[in-house]
């Protein structure tokens, strides 16, 4: 059933894929209306923009401004700001989009009047609304609004907490007009930004919580602080800003001409939650072919180019400071086909749903432009295979290969299909076996149908060649058979079913406490038998099985560290069977890997057992620092391979862990 669905998945995919890009590029561009009120430089929790200069403590509150709405789509939202103990206060208000938007937008901005009334007019949207003073923060209003909208919401400040602090240069002298951003802990949200003063002094309220203070001005590599705050209190924080680098090269064809309107972006080759806002550069090519990636840190990039009407190019690990480091991009290639009949070679009416355009060795399928079987799309250079689903006729398929910026004409040829004509029974009493699923791959995907009252199933069309075969019925096991399909000929099968054998049992952490929502596997010698999800209680129950040695196993993840829970199972036929499944208690497999001279971060181990027949092994990636953990496995021989490198590792039980350490070679994994 496994290797069912991800053959079905795949078109699924791909097609949710293609309807999300379409959504994207629909998406209409332009810049959201100017907010009304006055400018201010506290900063909302999910502001993304520098404001104004900072308030000086004792001035007069300003005024709110109320703007007129450009439309009558417009929104007006208005209120008042109240202190903690509900008298009307001044204060600045910002309203947000509930989406997120980019850091260099500026938020909707409104300033209290003394009686604590501030107006915002909004276009229609979701948005979140705060409220901010010298040192108090209202919570997060959310408010949907519609078109032409009147809403009156007040905003209750309670205490936040201040950051502030100094931004310098490598010499400790002050950097006026550098940007601070302030996230949480994790790097993901935004609780403030302001700009830094003459004297390079910033100051901002914000929640309390751990911060993630970052710095940036035009010259310099950002420079970043932690921070812990609590409500009432100040913290200060100083940030230190360092030359920063570049990268530098040019971008041209394979004729060595320049690419000009190409872009080039390099990010940080580091797996931390601050490396997407340290280490993220983007520049254009200009007219010459040059290009300069910068300010950035002292550390490793992947760079990557890309152009429009050019082929894709592996991103390419390069130390900042370099300054020759030049790209050749291949032009995009033309596929124009034509599909017909392979009998007379009248032309077949495909829709392009119906045709998949898959490079040679990859899973990942391209579709393409046109109607009426002519289909036409722009392809990297290199070797295609082409699939077109001819319904009531066979499918078929081509091998070509595109060459940079010329045009390779295809013609698909499609002939007659066999027909597979069967009968599902059980094995005792031979009795016909009414709506099993019966299921037949094809050279795209598969085919499901359900058997007849009387068991029967028919099938026309069906591509020439070996197929597989899959039946599932409730109480039977489930049935996989070979079957060979000739061009215009008729195959008469009858498949027998016998009766399940079945697992259940409970799923159990090492201390012997139940698990819930964690996946259940059955593995016979070929391959995936099944699985389940074990329930809020641990509890399993897998039916539909054969009888036959099979793997039981259940795998918990974590950064670095895999828990394993494995039992061998001898299913006999019509029986069932009570096995809970728990981690051993034996010693673990433990590791590191480096590439070159670094650590390898975030590199795929694989775990496997030469009694595992049919069954993969278990995958865990290195964590930052490049160790990786098995924990769990039975006493036994085990293999451990990091791309071609492999190393054995035997448990003992009571022996203690196993260390087992990879070398590779600098440049072939991340």
């Amino acid at each position: 059933m496994l290797r069912k669905l991800t053959v079905l998945l795949v078109p699924v995919a791909l097609a949710a894929l293609a309807l999300l890009l379409a959504r994207f590029a629909m998406r209409p561009a332009g810049r959201r209306p100017e907010a009304c009120g006055a400018p201010s430089s506290i900063a909302h929790p999910s502001v993304r923009a520098t404001v104004g200069p900072a308030p000086v403590a004792g001035d007069p509150p300003k005024a709110a401004v109320p703007s007129t709405p450009d439309s009558g789509a417009d929104c007006c939202l208005e209120g008042r700001v109240l202190a903690a103990d509900g008298t009307p206060c001044a204060a600045d208000v910002f309203a947000w989009p509930d989406g997120g938007a980019t850091e260099d937008e500026r938020p909707h901005t409104a300033r209290s009047d003394a009686d604590g009334r501030y107006n915002l007019v909004l276009p229609p949207d979701d948005w979140k609304v705060c409220a901010v003073s010298a040192a108090d923060i209202s919570e997060d209003l959310r408010a949907q609004l519609h078109a032409g909208e009147h809403r009156t919401e007040d905003l209750r400040l309670r205490p936040g907490a201040v950051v502030s602090g100094s931004v310098t240069d490598p010499q400790g002298s002050p950097v006026a007009g550098a940007s601070v951003v302030c996230r949480d802990d994790d790097g993901v949200h935004v609780l403030g930004q302001v700009t830094a003063e003459d004297t390079g002094r910033y100051r901002m309220t914000v929640p309390p919580a751990d911060l993630l203070l970052v710095a940036r001005v035009e010259g310099y590599a950002p420079a970043m602080e932690r921070a812990s705050v609590q409500a009432g209190q100040e913290a200060y924080v100083d940030l230190r800003l360092t030359r920063g680098l570049s990268i530098a090269g040019r971008v041209v064809d394979s004729a060595g001409l320049p690419i000009p309107g190409a872009r080039v972006s390099a990010t940080l080759d580091e797996d931390t939650s601050t490396s997407e806002l340290l280490g993220k550069a983007e520049a254009p090519v200009d007219r010459d072919g040059r290009y300069e990636l910068g300010p950035l840190r002292d550390a490793e990039y992947d760079v990557t180019p890309a152009g429009d009407g050019y082929a894709w190019e592996a991103p390419r690990r390069v130390r900042a400071g370099q300054r020759e480091v030049d790209f050749v991009l291949l032009r995009n290639g033309t596929l124009d086909g034509v599909v017909v009949r392979a009998s007379d070679g009248s032309s077949v009416d495909v829709s392009p749903e119906c045709i998949l355009v898959s490079p040679v060795g990859s899973h990942l399928g391209l579709r393409v432009a046109g109607a009426h079987g002519v289909f036409h799309g722009d392809f990297h250079p290199g070797k295609y295979r082409v699939l077109v689903d001819g319904g009531r006729l066979a499918y078929g398929e081509r091998e070509v290969e595109v060459l940079e910026g010329k045009t390779m004409s295809v013609r698909v040829e499609l002939t007659e299909g066999g027909t597979l004509r069967g009968v599902v029974v059980a094995a005792r009493g031979g009795v016909p076996v009414a709506h099993a699923e019966v299921s037949i791959t094809r050279l795209i995907g598969c085919v499901v149908t359900r058997t007849d009252e009387h068991g029967r199933v028919t099938w026309s069309g069906m591509d020439p060649g070996v197929r597989v075969l899959d039946v599932e019925a409730p109480g039977f096991a489930a049935l996989h058979e070979s079957i060979e399909i000739a061009e215009g000929k008729t195959v008469d099968r009858t498949f027998t079913l016998r009766d399940e054998a079945r697992i259940v049992g409970k799923l159990l952490r090492e201390d012997g406490c139940p698990v819930g929502d964690a996946w259940i596997h059955v593995v016979g010698p070929q391959g995936s038998l099944g699985g389940q999800e074990a329930t809020d209680g641990g509890g399993y129950s897998i039916g539909g099985l054969g009888a036959g040695q099979c793997l039981l196993c259940s795998a918990d993840y974590h950064p670095g560290r895999v828990v394993l829970a494995i039992a061998h199972v001898d299913l006999r036929e019509g029986e069932e069977q009570r096995v809970d499944l728990a981690p051993a208690h034996a010693g673990r497999i433990v590791g590191t890997v480096r590439v070159g001279s670094r650590v390898g971060r975030r590199i795929e181990v694989r775990l496997t057992s030469p009694e595992w027949e049919g069954f993969k092994g278990f995958l865990v990636e290195t964590d930052a620092s490049g160790r990786f953990e098995f924990v769990g496995a039975p006493p036994g021989r085990y293999a451990l391979t990091v791309e071609t490198t492999r190393r054995d590792a035997d448990l003992v039980a009571g022996g203690g862990d196993v260390t087992v350490e990879f070398d590779l070679p600098a440049g072939p994994a991340k």
